[in-house]
């Protein structure tokens, strides 16, 4: 339950910011900033119509086919695995939450709203945020946890 609770929460929160956003920056064009920090952090509206990064290495409709496509497999393998380890249980669901909420926007606006910018990095939005601390709790779940012995039986010693 956990899971999809989590899924649920950073959809809504990616999906919440996205609508504030959109309100403030009504009728503006695309690209208008708002400085919050000087140069340093701007809200600034993009609608990304790419990949990761505002990179166009695909075109439509592969970024719709490919997400949904992600979506489902993620969901099969949860639900195929039951994931109780809770970095790659929470990593899964973020990243879910977040490839749903991008997902939305894909097929509602025809490209990704983005909005957070710091001046060191691209604009990005609340689901790349979900989707890489996610990936970024998968990858401490594969380097600390994964393999583990599920018991804590002492092996016996061998005579020798």
């Amino acid at each position: 339950m956990k899971f999809y609770i989590i899924a649920i929460c950073s959809l809504i929160l990616d999906q919440l910011t996205k609508f504030l956003i959109l309100n403030k920056f009504s009728g503006l064009p695309h690209g208008y900033s708002v400085k919050i920090i000087g140069d340093f952090f701007v809200l600034t509206l993009v609608r990304n119509e790419g990949t990761a990064f505002g990179m166009k290495l695909i075109t439509s409709p592969w970024p719709v086919l490919v997400s949904t496509l992600f979506v489902f497999g993620l969901l099969t393998y949860y639900v195929i695995n039951k994931c109780k380890e809770p970095f790659l249980l929470y990593g899964l669901s973020l990243i879910l939450g977040g490839a749903v909420g991008n997902l939305i926007d894909r097929f509602r606006f025809g490209s990704v709203i983005d909005f957070l910018h710091f001046s060191f990095w691209p604009v990005f939005n609340v689901a790349d945020i979900a989707i890489t601390v996610g990936v970024g709790l998968i990858i401490i779940n594969l380097l600390f946890y994964s393999g583990e012995k599920k018991t804590n039986q002492i092996e016996p010693e061998h005579a020798g």
